[in-house]
């Protein structure tokens, strides 16, 4: 994918003089990174559907806000990239325009370097999903499992089967619950692992900042990663939480407010406290 300019301010922002002069009340806030620092970035279906269910051009939201970050940091290095329930919120071409906004305003790794993971739902797995997100340049996939119905061993066995098909380099489940049968819960996680053979399997809310490669390295499970350290994590839409330079920024709530910040040219904040 190539490189392109920012987007035009008078497009996008029409009430903002320009994109500098809109973002330098952040870098007093500390947000600002050294030279070579890269980040991570995650959108959550969460905050898509919020857009959508207040009829805000999500596209254009997004789009906003990435060249807002783009202008605050500069053109980073893109760690990693996480996209969860995609399929359940966002059309295919809105999948597709939405990868490439991305990489016009960050520096995407060498394939062979890449950590672009999907999170997906069972009711995501199929072959066309699995399909475009591997012609996007995803290589990563994992499965939520939040229920015991999610256990359900045709979605899992078709889970694998996409993976393996297009394929992915690395295959990871997430327990999002934890079930009050703990024994129950651990003998079934135990014959998923011996059936299918995933990198990984953890137990947590949030993979963004989870190291999948130490785990595959020890080929090792984790029951939980709560108390996983992350920073320069940029996460989208409105309420999303990013962490950068150990400052923890959380975006406006109401999605009205969070469209006319966008709207007057500045990132959407509504709180920037230190961790």
């Amino acid at each position: 994918m190539s490189v392109s300019k920012p987007p035009n301010i008078s497009v996008l922002y029409p009430k903002a003089k320009s994109l500098r002069e809109s973002v330098l009340i952040n870098s007093s806030n500390g947000i600002v990174l050294k030279h070579k620092q890269s980040v991570s970035l995650g959108l959550n279906s969460t905050q898509v559907f919020r857009l959508k269910q207040h009829q805000a051009n999500t596209f254009d939201c997004l789009s906003c806000e990435l060249a807002l970050w783009r202008t605050l940091l500069g053109q980073r290095s893109l760690e990693s990239l996480e996209l969860v329930r995609p399929c359940l919120s966002l059309e295919p071409y809105e999948i597709t325009s939405l990868v490439y906004n991305i990489a016009s305003n960050f520096k995407v790794s060498p394939a062979i370097t890449r950590k672009h993971r999907v999170v997906c739902s069972p009711n995501e797995v199929n072959g066309e999903n699995f399909a475009l997100l591997k012609g996007l340049g995803f290589n990563q996939c994992q499965l939520i499992i939040e229920t015991e119905d999610d256990f359900n061993a045709d979605v899992v066995a078709e889970f694998f089967a996409c993976a393996k098909r297009y394929p992915f380099t690395t295959t990871g489940i997430q327990i999002t619950r934890l079930s009050d049968d703990i024994a129950s819960l651990v003998s079934k996680v135990k014959l998923l692992i011996k059936k299918h053979e995933p990198n990984y399997v953890f137990i947590g809310n949030s993979s963004l900042g989870l190291k999948t490669d130490t785990l595959i390295t020890q080929n090792a499970s984790i029951l939980d990663n709560s108390d996983i350290k992350s920073n320069n994590i940029i996460c989208l839409g409105p309420e999303a939480v990013s962490i950068i330079n150990n400052r923890k920024i959380e975006n406006l709530s109401s999605v009205c407010h969070y469209a006319d910040a966008l709207s007057c040219g500045k990132l959407p904040f509504s709180t920037v406290d230190d961790i």
